[in-house]
């Protein structure tokens, strides 16, 4: 005889929020060496020089916001809960992913120069992220690391 139960859903469990911001970071390093030596695909749509640069901003704009936010919540206690962080990690992959796309569009013949600028400023972005990400993953456990030790002093 068939059991009437059904079958239950493996739910994946979440990594805890400082070593997903901590797996963030590494993700983002990981990205440098592609955006370095990544060309931009051939198109045979017209470059309109006004949309690009309105994207890129658009796109620098969006992980600006997306680092505040990830500073806000990283830097208060309590941290924010996995399912939580797993959201603010998403948006920051997307957000990052959407500078990145944006250099890939620059097309080569718009020069080497401003190609090479592009490219630096996209890396700046993308370490910068990568930097934050690292110094958000320090400071809490730093806290922690004190706040366990003062109690342990006391």
């Amino acid at each position: 005889m068939a059991s009437a139960a059904a079958p239950t859903a493996a739910v994946p469990t979440l990594a805890p929020p400082l070593e997903q911001i901590r797996h963030l970071a590494v993700e983002l390093r990981l990205l440098l060496p592609g955006v370095r030596v990544g060309e931009a695909r051939e198109t045979t749509k017209e470059f309109n020089p006004e949309t690009f640069w309105r994207r890129l901003n658009a796109a620098a704009v969006n992980v600006s916001r997306e680092a505040t936010t990830l500073t806000e919540v990283f830097s208060r206690v309590p941290l924010p809960s996995p399912q939580e962080t797993q959201r603010f990690c998403e948006q920051v992959r997307a957000a990052i992913t959407a500078v990145i796309a944006v250099y890939y569009s620059l097309p080569k013949d718009q020069g080497i120069t401003l190609r090479k600028l592009v490219r630096n400023a996209t890396l700046d972005i993308v370490d910068g992220m990568a930097q934050l990400v690292d110094v958000l993953f320090i400071t809490p456990a730093q806290r922690l690391w004190k706040n366990v030790t003062h109690t342990v002093a006391s």
